[in-house]
């Protein structure tokens, strides 16, 4: 209580921070690593919180120079991050198995560093959460209906609970 009234917040803490997402896989893979990957420089100390990037997305804001080395330097350091593996800075741990995003990418880790860090000097207009339908399925409108169709559902609701709402069966072609 004493947390939600310091920040303005209701429920408990953890309250919608986790949830399963259905992936296409695919283009829709490389882009959900590349979105967790971006993770550490989508901070607004780098001027890419939630309002800096839109703007940036929409060209209302060019990043200075300085700005720019450090969020690649942020990206290529972060310790926490498996960045480094999926880009060749540093050995992939045993327990990583990266070879299904990087199939995605033409010329494997160089590949994905380049992508990658392109993407950071070029935002898209369009978040990726933006694209996410039913606030459960990542990936292309055939797919998402498709698994739509394939589910049976109890009741109709809006929202993600339309789509997840007493699952009985899942039939996949």
């Amino acid at each position: 209580m004493w947390w939600n009234r310091r920040h303005g917040r209701t429920g408990h803490v953890f309250q919608g921070r986790f949830k399963g997402i259905v992936v296409e896989g695919g283009q829709w893979l490389l882009e959900l690593s590349l979105y967790v990957h971006f993770n550490p420089v989508a901070v607004l100390g780098l001027g890419w919180g939630k309002g800096g990037k839109a703007e940036e997305g929409m060209g209302l804001q060019t990043p200075p120079a300085e700005v720019i080395a450090t969020r690649l330097e942020t990206l290529r350091g972060y310790r926490w991050s498996s960045y480094r593996a999926y880009t060749g800075y540093t050995v992939a741990p045993a327990w990583l198995k990266m070879e299904e995003v990087l199939r995605r990418v033409e010329g494997g880790s160089a590949g994905y560093r380049k992508l990658a860090e392109d993407r950071l000097l070029q935002v898209a207009a369009e978040p990726l959460w933006a694209r996410l339908r039913w606030g459960a399925v990542l990936g292309g409108e055939v797919f998402a209906e498709d698994l739509r169709k394939g589910m049976e559902i109890g009741r109709e609701t809006a929202g993600r609970r339309s789509l997840c709402a007493e699952v009985r069966v899942i039939r996949r072609a």
